[in-house]
């Protein structure tokens, strides 16, 4: 068993993840070297996680999250609640606390 497919039967969803980072990659950035550059993530390190040598560092994932990337969306595929909709559940609950305390 090749080393990437050690990772992959160990780490399954990696490649999922590894498609994300990919698509966030691609629609922000002119390229791989100028999102390095701009996150300070070191490009060799990068490039084994791109070849399927190595997973992403939890220094590496907080380098992305310090970029705004949401973690639910990249390591679960799951968005987030957008601004609004939280801001409206907090309304609402805001409203169903009052109900409650009458």
């Amino acid at each position: 068993m090749t080393k990437t497919q050690q990772l992959l039967h160990r780490y399954p969803q990696h490649s999922e993840i590894l498609a994300r980072f990919i698509e966030y990659v691609d629609t922000t950035y002119p390229s791989t070297r100028q999102f390095c550059q701009q996150s300070g993530i070191n490009q060799t390190q990068l490039a084994r996680v791109l070849r399927g040598e190595s997973i992403f560092s939890a220094d590496m994932l907080l380098k992305l999250s310090e970029l705004g990337v949401d973690m639910n969306w990249l390591l679960r595929g799951v968005q987030a609640v957008a601004d609004e909709e939280r801001a409206k559940l907090l309304f609402y609950i805001d409203k169903l606390e009052g109900l409650i305390r009458k």
